[in-house]
């Protein structure tokens, strides 16, 4: 959701860097592909899981693996609380 919030309003792509422990699950209909080296260059990326189907609705038409990809990003996350 952060890098919807800081283009809104904005004529010109200036994302800044999302310090956050952030995951990332890729799936290839979504509507902005998320590539790996650029998300790795402007946050914090903890998880990335790329899917072989799925698109912006992955939540109700990958639902398993969405859940998946939650539990591994708090595992990761937790483990370096």
């Amino acid at each position: 959701m952060q890098p919807y919030r800081q283009l809104q309003g904005q004529s010109s792509v200036s994302l800044t860097y999302i310090d956050k422990p952030v995951g990332f699950s890729f799936f290839p209909y979504e509507l902005a592909p998320g590539i790996k080296h650029v998300l790795e260059k402007n946050a914090n990326l903890v998880t990335y899981e790329q899917h072989e189907s799925g698109g912006h609705f992955a939540a109700l038409e990958k639902p398993a693996e969405l859940w998946g990809d939650v539990e591994k990003y708090v595992e990761a996350v937790w483990a370096k609380v």
